[in-house]
């Protein structure tokens, strides 16, 4: 998980340079709204294991899947920034 987000605040750095006024503001705010919603949808699977010992595993798998896929989209934006 720390991979990818390592991966994901490089790419987000890479955008926030290309971006300005209400491009920039987008990106923060989408990035915002999306942490917001990933952070709820652990909260989600964890509770089906509360006070459970698969609480933990469970809400890190949830967040690194959710992590990798915010990078791939990331990735896309940036490349398509790029003209790739």
């Amino acid at each position: 998980m720390a991979v990818w987000e390592d991966v994901t605040l490089a790419i987000l750095a890479d955008l926030r340079s290309k971006y300005s006024g209400d491009g920039l503001k987008s990106l923060n705010d989408d990035e915002t709204a999306w942490e917001a919603s990933m952070l709820d949808d652990v909260g989600l699977g964890m509770d089906m294991y509360e006070g459970g010992s698969l609480a933990g595993p469970v809400g890190a798998h949830i967040r690194a899947r959710a992590t990798a896929q915010r990078a791939a989209y990331l990735y896309e934006i940036q490349q398509m920034m790029s003209g790739e």
